[in-house]
């Protein structure tokens, strides 16, 4: 999710914990962190327990200073480029502008995230490493 919200929106906790719900947890959400710095604490939906949240990183893997602090006694924070990232845009500025943020960082990080789960699947497809039933998709 490339969005984020400073109070919690009851409507997304609820459809995100029904999603959680009827596909038995086997989802994975991930949501922006914030681009505000230390002025704000991570956003909603990132916040919430059942999402991952995604920060942005440099193309040499350092945090930005638009994320928001981590608290050290809190969870693992997770982050991928985010900064710079070249991006199709509008024909008006020459079709591709670089754009920078957690939100840049969130879809990188859903494509890497598809790609190890597809990688994982195919090998798992071998008869002595099989997915559990629940989990294949045939």
């Amino acid at each position: 999710m490339a969005f984020g919200f400073t109070e919690e929106i009851p409507l997304i906790t609820t459809a995100l914990l029904a999603a959680q719900l009827a596909r038995n947890k086997q989802v994975l959400f991930l949501a922006a962190a914030s681009n505000s710095g230390a002025n704000r604490r991570e956003t909603f939906p990132a916040a919430l327990d059942c999402v991952i949240s995604i920060r942005e990183t440099n193309h040499h893997g350092a945090f930005s200073d638009s994320n928001p602090p981590v608290d050290p006694r809190g969870p693992i924070v997770f982050g991928t480029v985010g900064k710079d990232v070249p991006s199709a845009w509008l024909s008006s500025v020459d079709g591709e502008i670089p754009k920078s943020g957690s939100s840049v960082a969130t879809a990188v990080a859903a494509g890497l995230i598809a790609m190890v789960l597809e990688f994982v699947g195919i090998g798992m497809r071998d008869e002595e490493m099989r997915l559990p039933k629940e989990m294949s998709r045939a």
